[in-house]
């Protein structure tokens, strides 16, 4: 059961959950009850509430901060890793690189065998010194979310996540109009 506030009493009120019986063809979820909606609700709560806050330090938007910490973290990158990591589309991440390197906080090196159409991404020591202002932020706000589950909750709830994640890349294409990187549910 999950538990939604009761406007008159402002006090937690049980509900059932919506997904504890579910048709086969999936006749009984109402656009409110796809899963898709929680998980954007909660991916722009995550951006609002935890991440811009901290991004905004440094006048970094969200997205500049994602790329510059895998950056740090993975420096010098190949960009295809980099848009593979990042679990952003290529043109997003290429724009992203792109303020980076304008803001002097990345640069993009040229392919070390001569591949002109690889490159690699790397953090220069003035994104470094961000990221080693941020970090331990980052690290501590996720570490306030995550303790706030128990132990065995945030043992669940990483399981369910890297099985959600499975189910949704071995979903089937729905027709040759159907591209990867379209919103879909």
């Amino acid at each position: 059961m999950t538990k939604t506030r009761n406007p008159a009493r402002g006090a937690p009120a049980a509900t059932p959950c919506p997904w504890e019986d579910i048709a086969d063809d999936g006749s009984n979820l109402s656009v409110d009850m796809l899963p898709s909606v929680p998980f954007v609700r909660l991916a722009d709560l995550f951006r609002r509430k935890v991440t811009a806050p901290y991004a905004n330090l440094h006048d970094l938007t969200v997205p500049q901060w994602r790329m510059l910490a895998l950056m740090d973290h993975f420096s010098p990158i190949p960009f295809g890793m980099l848009v593979s990591f990042s679990g952003s589309d290529k043109a997003l991440v290429s724009r992203t690189v792109r303020q980076l390197e304008e803001l002097g906080l990345a640069a993009v090196l040229p392919d070390a065998q001569g591949n002109k159409k690889k490159l690699t991404c790397a953090i220069t020591p003035e994104g470094e010194a961000i990221c080693r202002e941020l970090m331990p932020i980052a690290q501590q706000r996720a570490a306030r979310l995550l303790n706030g589950l128990s132990r065995a909750e945030r043992v669940t709830l990483h399981a369910v996540l890297g099985k959600l994640e499975a189910l949704i890349e071995a979903l089937p294409p729905l027709g040759p109009e159907s591209g990867a990187d379209e919103d879909q549910d």
